[in-house]
């Protein structure tokens, strides 16, 4: 989320709510308490350049700053709030990077479950964060996890699970993502502004599991600050410009 180099462009109105950046010591990238205010920034810098590559669509900076808007107003009625976690059983794909940015953009902490993992395992993991909300893929790109996100969900005793992609058949059990996104239109800017008003460096973000080889996985918990400077560093020895995002 951090390219070098500005394009001309339109100030989107999702940029304006972030304050200025500290300048990095190299002078290369602006450093920033949180990953949003990132997205926010090249939003309104480089509005024109690409920010996610994903099944042969490019999407913009500034087609992204809204995406990301649109599923926060989602997630926030949906009954996510700060603290909160978002769970997503998907592969990398631009479903899998909307739902972490409008999660840590409305203070919400994302967990990443791995396909790779066997349901007891991921069962752990679920069982173990606790998701207000259960996401993943149900025949996007050949790959179809209805039947374990029905069964993370039964556990849970929660809300239905958003799938992302075609359904074979309807299920009344699963509610697709179209069906979120419309859920969050009742949501206004305001509303959002409102919501994310309290989100800081402090504000937890991510948690990854260890691989729990010597006993149970243990969560570990990463704060907004940490990951941004972490990504920060990782900006400043990337050699690419623009940066963006590949999902494969």
């Amino acid at each position: 989320l951090m390219p070098g180099s500005a394009l001309p462009g339109r100030r989107p109105a999702a940029a304006a709510r972030y304050a200025r950046p500290r300048r990095s010591h190299s002078g290369r990238t602006p450093h920033y308490a949180t990953i949003p205010q990132y997205l926010a920034h090249w939003a309104e810098h480089t509005p024109r350049a690409p920010a996610v590559v994903h099944d042969g669509v490019t999407t913009t900076y500034a087609e992204l700053a809204t995406q990301v808007d649109e599923v926060a107003r989602a997630l926030l009625a949906s009954g996510v709030r700060k603290g909160d976690r978002v769970a997503v059983l998907a592969h990398p794909s631009r479903f899998f990077w909307l739902t972490f940015l409008a999660a840590l953009s409305i203070g919400a902490v994302w967990v990443g479950l791995n396909p790779k993992y066997r349901l007891p395992e991921l069962e752990y993991n679920v069982g173990n964060s606790r998701p207000s909300l259960l996401l993943g893929m149900s025949g996007y790109g050949g790959d179809d996890f209805s039947a374990t996100l029905l069964k993370l969900a039964g556990a849970l005793g929660g809300a239905r699970p958003v799938v992302f992609g075609p359904l074979s058949e309807p299920n009344r059990a699963l509610e697709t993502w179209e069906q979120l996104l419309a859920r969050g239109a009742s949501y206004t800017p305001t509303q959002l502004e409102g919501a994310r008003a309290s989100v800081d460096e402090k504000s937890a973000a991510l948690i990854v599991y260890t691989s729990g080889t010597t006993g149970k996985p243990k969560g570990a918990v990463l704060s907004q600050g940490a990951l941004a400077r972490s990504f920060g560093i990782q900006a400043n020895h990337a050699r690419v410009s623009p940066i963006r995002v590949v999902a494969n």
